[in-house]
């Protein structure tokens, strides 16, 4: 967004979802169920069905990134009816999100060729079979020999493979890039003035649509609806409204694979998956309403919170890789404690914020091209008469 529309609130959220996620992989990697104190267990932070206290659960963590993302996209397209701003907004998707992408994965595989990953002999301790499999760069029967060529290569493919060898936190970019050109088309559509059934039968066909593909694009689609009549109605919360709501989010966000056990054996056993990110989906809708409607929180300035936001990006692409090398290589050095592993997440922490610093402002200056050139293509365009919010004009 322009600077003069960034909201401190959503930036202080955005960045805390970036951390949740980075201490979820955390845990997953070296506080496994089989192994973790009662202490932990009691605290919902071990990553263990059904639940998981809700600011470490990384798939409702995500969740808020993609509610986020389809707020900021679409704020400004939703005042008026656009279309040549909607598809130089669709284009820039793909230059926006690949150049960091990119990183994760050459990162990753450079840790890798130079010995620093060291994710199995950590997941040998922890008693981890995420980690071991998932938590490094992935081998064996079926995958490539880990290369730097094949970490660049991953870099690229994962946008269509929707996945990644190499940094499995990856594996939201190619949703994140088709979740936002649903976003983009749904503003187009809905754009202007209320029309609740138009609307909703237009939100509810992407939505369904988006479903086929995942369904967090079909909550981009949803978060689109709920940002358009928010912008023509706006509403402020009391701490009164504003905290329940925040509460019920994370309580809801705190289900983990619940549906796997309620739907078990039946015949929508399928489908647990795909109705266990939706119900992320709805609780990271509840949670932004709770932040950005509260209105003191949001005309707040929080210094912290856009610092976490600056970062949050550059953060989630590096948390993988320096888990596997920082993190596995103190547990395998000073061996498999309570006190290794706060020493190992400290340690792991402080290197992804630091080596997120000058990627962060890589990334900044690399929008900022991407604007310009953006709006170089916008002013060859020949000018299109803009239909004001309100206007009854199809």
């Amino acid at each position: 967004m322009q600077a003069k529309q960034k909201y401190e609130d959503l930036e202080l959220l955005r960045g805390l979802a970036a951390v949740g996620v980075t201490i979820y992989h955390f845990n997953h990697g070296f506080m496994s169920a089989e192994t973790a104190s009662q202490a932990a267990r009691s605290l919902g932070i071990v990553v263990e069905p059904p639940f998981v206290l809700g600011i470490f659960n990384g798939p409702f963590m995500v969740a808020i990134f993609f509610v986020l993302s389809s707020y900021s996209l679409t704020f400004r397209l939703l005042e008026t009816r656009r279309p040549k701003a909607v598809l130089i907004a669709i284009a820039k998707r793909l230059p926006r999100l690949f150049p960091l992408a990119f990183v994760g994965a050459l990162f990753a595989g450079l840790l890798q060729v130079a010995g620093l990953m060291f994710n199995r002999e950590a997941a040998a301790l922890t008693g981890s079979e995420w980690m071991s499999r998932t938590g490094g760069v992935k081998m064996g029967p079926g995958w490539d020999e880990p290369s730097l060529l094949g970490a660049a290569l991953d870099g690229v493919v994962l946008f269509v493979n929707g996945f990644s060898q190499y940094n499995a936190a990856l594996w939201t970019m190619g949703l994140e890039l088709i979740g936002g050109i649903l976003a983009l088309i749904t503003a187009a559509l809905i754009a202007g003035s209320l029309r609740p059934v138009r609307d909703l039968v237009i939100a509810a066909a992407l939505v369904i649509g988006g479903l086929y593909i995942h369904p967090l694009c079909a909550v981009c689609v949803g978060a689109v609806l709920v940002t358009k009549y928010l912008h023509h109605r706006p509403v402020r919360f009391s701490a009164r409204i504003a905290v329940p709501l925040l509460i019920l989010g994370v309580v809801i966000g705190s289900s983990y694979s619940v549906f796997e056990d309620v739907l078990e054996g039946g015949p929508f056993e399928a489908q647990a998956d795909r109705l266990q990110w939706l119900l992320h989906g709805f609780a990271a809708l509840i949670v932004f309403l709770g932040v950005h409607c509260w209105g003191r929180l949001r005309d707040r300035s929080w210094p912290v919170g856009r610092w976490l936001g600056r970062m949050s990006f550059s953060t989630y692409v590096l948390h993988m890789p320096v888990h596997a090398s920082v993190g596995a290589g103190l547990i395998v050095l000073l061996g498999y404690s309570g006190l290794t592993t706060l020493v190992a997440l400290a340690a792991s922490m402080a290197v992804i914020f630091l080596l997120s610093i000058p990627l962060a402002a890589f990334d900044e200056r690399w929008v900022k091209v991407v604007n310009r050139t953006a709006a170089k293509w916008t002013n060859r365009l020949p000018a299109e008469r803009a239909k004001p919010v309100g206007s009854d004009a199809p």
